[in-house]
């Protein structure tokens, strides 16, 4: 997941002739960056990333309150705070059982899932680095 450990071990690996025509380099959102994009032997690497389309809007959102950009964990707490805001509203007061429901919840950061033992699941898009270029081969589920 180190954009620096990439940068650094993917040109080697490729050297010795295991490119990325011979080896699937998985990465995550931290290799969206524009000098991993561009590097040829990541080139069909692969990495998860939050939902691109909930990105801009919070980004856009954010704005128009605060002139710095947003922190890593912003999202995450803008969708604790809705999160609380929800059960708050609700007329059911087992918020135990509210929190680890199946249907999940859908937040700035994606959709997400709190599971009974503390964890949480969350939906993220797949990109591939193509030609130096992020796509999305496959768009984060609205729903967990």
């Amino acid at each position: 997941g180190d954009p620096a450990f990439a940068l650094r071990t993917a040109p080697v690996l490729a050297y010795y002739d295991v490119g990325p025509d011979r080896a699937l380099y998985l990465g995550n959102a931290l290799w969206n960056q524009q000098q991993l994009l561009g590097e040829p032997s990541l080139q069909g690497a692969l990495f998860s990333t939050r939902p691109s389309n909930l990105d801009l809007r919070f980004d856009a959102d954010w704005k128009e309150i605060w002139p710095e950009p947003a922190g890593q964990l912003a999202r995450v707490g803008f969708d604790a705070m809705a999160l609380v805001a929800a059960l708050a509203k609700s007329a059911d007061r087992d918020w135990a059982k509210q929190l680890v429901t199946n249907s999940g919840f859908q937040g700035y950061s994606g959709a997400f899932r709190l599971l009974p033992n503390g964890r949480n699941v969350r939906s993220f898009e797949l990109r591939k680095i193509d030609k130096g270029q992020s796509k999305i081969i496959r768009p984060a589920p609205n729903r967990i």
